[in-house]
């Protein structure tokens, strides 16, 4: 009986070590990074935290601005964004988000004199994506459409990194 005590002991450590390793990879997790949406003529940029419940499910919280020089001339935005994405499951990841955007916003259009008023509006979030996220903590990226902060179609990158 006695000799069968370690092999229980061994079985009972590799077994604990196991549980460590997969407790290491459990959520909720947490990311940081930084959004560009648009083209070179407008667009939006933005830092974002993101609180990812589930394998599926995460919220991203985001404080931004945005500028034009199309059709607008005087863009001055800025705010927060709150949008839930669903994602796919594995490392590279489909994520389509939802959410809305409240911006301080003076969007003076170029050909009129009248110097718009600022003031605050909510807009829709939207985001359809490609996501490559390590399975454990580090650098991940997103490239999709995406409309974030009152202003910026078509184009969505970022780059951030979890832990």
């Amino acid at each position: 009986m006695n000799s069968v005590a370690p092999s229980v002991l061994l079985c009972l450590a590799l077994l604990l070590c196991g549980i460590t390793d997969t407790a290491a990879q459990q959520y909720p997790r947490h990311a940081a990074s930084v959004n560009y949406s648009g083209i070179v003529m407008y667009g939006s940029l933005a830092a974002e935290y993101e609180f990812i419940a589930s394998e599926q499910v995460s919220l991203r919280l985001g404080l931004g601005g945005a500028y034009g020089s199309v059709v607008v001339d005087n863009v001055q935005a800025e705010g927060a964004t709150a949008l839930f994405s669903f994602m796919s499951r594995g490392r590279n990841k489909v994520e389509v988000g939802i959410g809305f955007s409240i911006m301080r916003t003076n969007f003076t259009m170029i050909f009129d004199e009248e110097e718009a008023t600022r003031d605050t509006r909510m807009f829709p979030a939207l985001s359809l994506a490609y996501r490559y996220m390590p399975a454990k903590s580090g650098s991940f990226f997103r490239i999709g459409i995406g409309w974030m902060y009152g202003y910026g179609l078509p184009v969505t990158f970022s780059y951030g990194w979890v832990f």
